[in-house]
């Protein structure tokens, strides 16, 4: 297993970058709200975040056209993020895959990535990761995991993927395995010492 070269997909949002604290931050800020990242119990922003929606009418439009290029570029690292991706660098092929709407958000990805001096052999814009094959995908939203085929899925925990069960993701997807980690860096540890040996 040493030498064996592993394709790792990665997504962005909340695995490398914190995201959904940004939002929070921006919406506290905008409403005069002290919501915290703990307290976004869904994915949908329409849901989590309704005083966007009844001012401008789209929370996703507010958060993802009107405050993009804030909301996006000035979004930190997910701690120790930066260092476990370039070490899968090291033990295979590691693809970025992603959606972001809208070819400025696009743009902004690329650039973050770059900013942060991520290591990636591409990056995949996609609507749905069951397109693309790899033997690890790593995401915080249950829906990418959909129709994907892999030996093992990822799971980072969030505060709206906290009652996801190993069950429905079984049903949803093709993939072997399932496995859940606070972030990316304790996957790596947990890889490092059962993939490498």
């Amino acid at each position: 297993m040493k030498n064996k070269k592993y394709r790792f997909a990665v997504d962005v949002d909340d695995v490398l970058r914190s995201l959904l604290c940004n939002m929070v931050a921006l919406y506290n800020e905008e409403f005069g709200e002290k919501l915290e990242c703990q307290d976004i119990g869904d994915y949908s922003v329409e849901t989590s975040f309704p005083k966007a929606k009844e001012k401008y009418g789209s929370a996703t439009q507010w958060f993802f056209s009107v405050n993009a290029e804030e909301l996006f570029k000035n979004s930190e690292p997910i701690e120790g993020a930066v260092e476990a991706i370039n070490k899968l660098s090291d033990y295979g092929e590691v693809y970025i895959v992603t959606k972001q709407s809208g070819i400025m958000n696009k743009i902004y990805a690329l650039e973050w990535l770059e900013k942060a001096g991520i290591r990636y052999n591409a990056v995949c814009f996609v609507e749905h990761k069951s397109m693309i094959r790899f033997d690890f995908l790593i995401d915080d939203y249950q829906e990418n995991f959909r129709n994907v085929e892999c030996d093992v899925a990822v799971i980072i925990n969030a505060p709206y993927n906290e009652n996801v069960s190993e069950t429905y993701l079984k049903k949803i997807s093709n993939c072997k395995k399932f496995v859940r980690f606070d972030t990316l860096a304790d996957f790596v540890a947990y890889f490092e010492n059962n993939f490498l040996q």
